[in-house]
């Protein structure tokens, strides 16, 4: 009995002091929440009750641009078993985050569909890098592409020994009758 209550904490520790989110819920109709692991709260500002006794709790607070895709998309756990997705969620500071929401499909002995395992976790700053460094990427192609000769940037990979473009400009490119996308890699 010592033994089931200690582990019992230790797991409820290790579910309330995660950076991510574990979940279950249905695996039919509308996915309703059936366990939210306590610290959704600190991510969220939402308490665990919300998901689990609000009625479509979870897709009332998808962001509308998101929310076909991300029903679209969560079949594919029905034929994968596993199934990630990012998106965006209205959290109670009233704004938008990104997360990384990643599922399991779990099957009873007959194969029928019982429940879905998930975890959750905020990426909304890693999505913020990704967006300042296509900003970046944009800028340069575009200075680089006012230059009126042919430019290129290039790297070598010393594991295989040769050396390929990072980019060009639209100069190179158009000499070539080609995209600036079909030179990177080559």
């Amino acid at each position: 009995e010592l033994e089931r209550n200690l582990a019992q904490e230790r797991l409820e520790y290790l579910l309330v002091s995660s950076p991510g989110v574990i979940y279950s819920c249905k695996a039919e109709e509308d996915f309703a929440a059936t366990y939210m692991s306590e610290n959704v709260e600190s991510l969220t500002g939402y308490k665990a009750e919300q998901f689990i006794s609000g009625q479509n709790f979870w897709a009332s607070h998808l962001h509308p641009d998101d929310a076909d895709r991300v029903f679209e998309d969560l079949h594919q756990v029905f034929e994968t078993e596993y199934h990630n997705h990012e998106y965006r969620f209205l959290f109670a500071d009233g704004r938008y985050h990104w997360v990384y929401d990643q599922l399991k499909l779990i099957r009873d002995e007959a194969g029928n569909p019982v429940e879905i395992l998930g975890y959750w976790s905020d990426i909304s700053d890693r999505k913020q890098a990704e967006t300042e460094l296509q900003q970046a990427k944009d800028r340069l192609q575009a200075v680089l592409d006012a230059v009126p000769g042919l430019v290129s940037w290039m790297s070598y990979d010393v594991n295989e020994g040769r050396a390929y473009y990072l980019g060009v400009n639209q100069h190179l490119a158009d000499s070539y009758d080609l995209p600036t996308e079909a030179f990177v890699g080559h």
